[in-house]
């Protein structure tokens, strides 16, 4: 497929590893366990349990709704076909074949893969009849008539999936929807989810991929039947969950069954993924999924760790009300002309010692993890006297206003009656904690930082304003970087840090101990006093696991003992059980 077309469909291969992961905890680990219990029957129950086996089998209906070419269809019938094989061994006589692609149901939008899908299927079943008669040393009796699946041209999303396959009739809903972010839709796409969502509120916020969610839950309501998706990580992290959830929950009975967590997607798209079982009965014990692990409890929330089904919603102030505020740090909205590189500042101090009183070292994100120094001109309490004998200062300001004034935005225009001042003031008057608005995500450790007033800090930036050196250390904590990795969000392949979703939904330790506290603020001391120590190597280089310093790794390892004593847990739980302890905290 072309490459521009790929995307516009959100048409990726989803390759055999991913879809048995999503097989087995679906359907496939529970039906190899039956025919291992009843490999330890005696006769006749062994025989007729086999019997009964082979004929439920034979009466599951897979239905994948965004098919492609069939990878999920063709993985699935030939595990089943690998069942009833067995089966049939066990039975030791010529019984006939029960299983085959009349069970197996599809929706793609193009014609070339939806007939791709039928011939495949029927390839490997003609295949899979030639190799078991070989293994069996002798042809089974011939299927009584030809079979053929169910692979329907049309738009998934536009499509009443009950007139290809009734609920009550489908035992699977399996699959992998577009991988299609909310930047990336189409017209035609944002109107298909306005159908979908009947146009709820919110839903524009929403990946692609949310519509099949939303349909798959409409379609097994009031059934047993079992859904399971492969999808961007994207939807159970930031305001998504909050979104999506309540409008698939609405009567309280969709249940997450399991959950593969995020992990690296082996198919052609550079993301993450997560695999999300879902039905509107649940039958079985939830089990999250990670890293080879599996882990039965008793409920599974839409961020896919264990905890009551609940979503986060934005809140206007911290969780904890004596926690300090966080604000956006300071957005200049002057072109330029109020920002200065480290030359220019030399050359202004140059050209009029006067104006060193006036300028301040100013703290971008991009600036403050490269180290590369930067200066802006805090005007904020300069007197009209003061900036006019300055020449070199007024001839920025006029700058600032003539970039104001040219701007096509009614606010920017605004702003040039003021334009010694940045756009918009948030600079604390204290101490502050600050947090890269977006981090990257390759980091093991998001670097924040810690500054005095005198530091202008960019809105690229989040400030704390009056935040100590205890809340820096929480907040520089595995246990906060677990919450922001699971609650922030994405932007591309970077972490997005939201006041409303990730700060104030934050719990932090429940009352701690001032010997907690001090704990908490001596190892953050020490963790600052080795950055400096470092200070020649940018954050960014500091921060990177092949050249970060042992020390520092130390004292990171330190901080973490530290909090987590203060959370009254062990440091060897998992980034999950973290986020699942956080949300227990905010009951």
């Amino acid at each position: 497929m072309d490459p521009a077309q790929r995307r516009q469909l959100g048409a990726h291969y989803t390759g055999e590893a991913d879809v048995l992961n999503l097989l087995r905890a679906l359907v496939l680990d529970e039906l190899e366990a039956e025919l291992g219990r009843l490999a330890q029957l005696h006769e006749p129950a062994r025989r007729q349990g086999l019997a009964e086996l082979h004929a439920r089998l034979a009466a599951l209906r897979l239905l994948d709704p965004a098919c492609g070419c069939g990878d999920f269809l063709l993985v699935a019938y030939r595990e089943l076909r690998r069942l009833e094989l067995e089966i049939i061994r066990s039975l030791a006589d010529p019984h006939p074949y029960a299983v085959s692609i009349e069970q197996c149901y599809g929706i793609e939008i193009q014609a070339a893969p939806a007939e791709a899908t039928r011939a495949s299927l029927a390839a490997l079943e003609q295949q899979l009849d030639r190799e078991h008669a070989e293994l069996l040393g002798s042809p089974l009796p011939a299927r009584a008539t030809p079979t053929t699946p169910t692979i329907r041209c049309a738009n998934a999303l536009r499509l009443d999936w009950a007139d290809l396959l009734p609920a009550a009739a489908c035992s699977h809903v399996i699959g992998n929807p577009p991988f299609i972010g909310k930047q990336a839709r189409t017209g035609a796409q944002v109107d298909d989810m306005q159908i979908v969502f009947a146009a709820a509120r919110g839903t524009s916020a929403l990946d692609y991929a949310c519509a099949w969610f939303k349909k798959a839950a409409d379609y097994v309501a009031g059934t047993e039947v079992e859904v399971a998706f492969v999808s961007t990580n994207s939807i159970t992290q930031g305001e998504q969950p909050g979104l999506l959830w309540p409008l698939l929950d609405r009567d309280g009975a969709t249940t997450i069954t399991f959950a593969h967590r995020s992990f690296a997607w082996r198919g052609q798209a550079n993301v993450h993924v997560v695999i999300i079982g879902f039905a509107a009965r649940a039958r079985r014990p939830r089990r999250i999924y990670e890293v080879g692990d599996v882990r039965v409890v008793e409920s599974i929330n839409p961020y896919l760790v264990a905890g009551p089904h609940e979503t986060l919603a934005k809140r206007r102030d911290p969780l904890d009300p004596h926690t300090p505020r966080a604000s956006f740090g300071n957005m200049p909205n002057d072109g330029g002309h109020l920002l200065l590189s480290e030359a220019e500042r030399l050359e202004l101090i140059h050209a009029d010692p006067r104006a060193a009183a006036f300028i301040r070292p100013f703290i971008s994100a991009r600036q403050y993890l490269a180290g590369q120094p930067r200066w802006c001109l805090w005007l904020i309490d300069a007197s009209q006297a003061q900036l006019q004998s300055c020449p070199a200062i007024m001839r920025r300001v006029a700058q600032v206003h003539a970039h104001r004034r040219a701007s096509t935005r009614p606010a920017t225009r605004k702003l040039a009656a003021t334009p010694s001042n940045f756009g918009e003031i948030r600079q604390p008057t204290s101490d502050y904690v600050l947090i890269p608005r977006h981090p990257s995500a390759r980091r093991p450790r998001v670097p924040l930082g810690y500054f005095s007033p005198d530091h202008i800090i960019a809105d690229s930036c989040i400030a704390i304003a009056g935040a100590s050196k205890y809340h820096f250390g929480v907040l520089s904590s595995t246990m906060h970087d677990a919450w922001l990795r699971q609650i922030g969000g994405r932007i591309k392949s970077d972490l997005r840090y939201s006041i409303e979703l990730v700060y104030n939904n934050f719990p932090w330790p429940p009352a701690p101990s001032p010997d907690h506290r001090a704990a908490i603020e001596r190892r953050a001391a020490d963790l600052l006093e080795l950055r400096q120590a470092h200070q020649l190597m940018s954050l960014a280089a500091l921060y990177t696991p092949a050249t970060m310093p042992a020390a520092l790794a130390h004292a990171h390892r330190e901080l973490d003992a530290a909090v987590d004593q203060a959370y009254g847990v062990d440091t060897s739980m998992s980034s999950s059980e973290r986020v699942a302890l956080l949300f227990a905290l905010r009951r």
